[in-house]
């Protein structure tokens, strides 16, 4: 015991006078703090070598666990990539382009400008001297999953509960839309609205003197628009007023069929997408 305490005592002698003759750390409290408290002690006591100084041993134990080469082509690469290659094979057999998309094209005035890799889809027409433009998000097809309670005594609980859950999938999750209707040198109309189970339920109409504001999804412009009066709620004006602005819409095509094209569009390009994501990151895992 005694020897091992002037080992000890030693080895603290040892550090001090490392450390003295460098007077440039002393006038940097951090980098001193950061040599003196974790590297230097975990470097002097489970590598103790007299001819490393401290600089060195907290740089060179860094640059050896960055400098260990990653094994090329392990097995949980190739398990990974097979994995995502049988994924990929069974989404493909139904990847072609369903026959509703065509119908609608067919009996509707309106264009798809649909970018791949991009989760926001439009929909855009010219009505008279207006501008039309539906765009929807299929990052917001979203569902809660409820939390089931624990409790043996509450199984009716837990049984109403499946039972809402089981009807909320039978219907068409909510999707978040925007419609703006521009007039040249007029400013637009922007309508915020969420599609549930076919019907677009209406939150804000806003007025923008500068169309491009509108229309423009950049954060830049997101933030801009935050300083504008968004309009009153929806539900809160007139219901003669209510009835009138979704007239205004369906008098300009955003009626039902588009309600129902945007839900089975929104499930198309998420099914789209992933299997885009798919062949990506199973490419990039097989590439050397």
């Amino acid at each position: 015991k005694k020897k091992a305490m002037i080992m000890a005592n030693l080895l603290r002698t040892s550090l001090l006078k490392s450390i003295r003759p460098i007077p440039t750390l002393l006038k940097v409290p951090l980098i001193v703090k950061a040599f003196t408290v974790t590297p230097v002690s975990r470097v002097a006591l489970t590598r103790p070598s007299p001819s490393l100084t401290i600089s060195r041993g907290f740089t060179a134990t860094g640059f050896r666990l960055n400098a260990v080469p990653a094994p090329k082509d392990t097995q949980i690469d190739k398990d990974l990539a097979t994995k995502l290659g049988e994924e990929l094979k069974d989404e493909k057999e139904n990847e072609k382009e369903p026959e509703f998309i065509k119908t609608f094209l067919s009996q509707n005035p309106f264009k798809i400008d649909d970018k791949p890799g991009v989760n926001e889809v439009a929909l855009t027409r010219v009505f008279g001297n207006e501008k039309i433009r539906l765009v929807f998000d299929i990052n917001t097809l979203e569902q809660q999953t409820p939390t089931y309670p624990t409790d043996e005594d509450e199984d009716e609980e837990v049984e109403e509960i499946e039972e809402v859950e089981d009807e909320v999938t039978e219907q068409s999750l909510p999707i978040r839309c925007f419609i703006n209707i521009e007039k040249d040198g007029k400013g637009a109309l922007a309508f915020e609205a969420i599609l549930a189970d076919g019907v677009f339920l209406i939150n804000y109409v806003s007025y923008y003197n500068n169309a491009k504001l509108a229309s423009d999804f950049t954060a830049e412009a997101d933030w801009t628009r935050r300083g504008f009066y968004p309009g009153p709620q929806f539900e809160t004006l007139d219901n003669d007023v209510q009835v009138l602005f979704e007239k205004y819409l369906e008098e300009r095509g955003i009626n039902t069929a588009v309600s129902m094209f945007v839900s089975s569009y929104a499930e198309y390009k998420e099914q789209k997408e992933y299997v885009s994501w798919l062949e990506s990151v199973k490419k990039f895992i097989e590439s050397p």
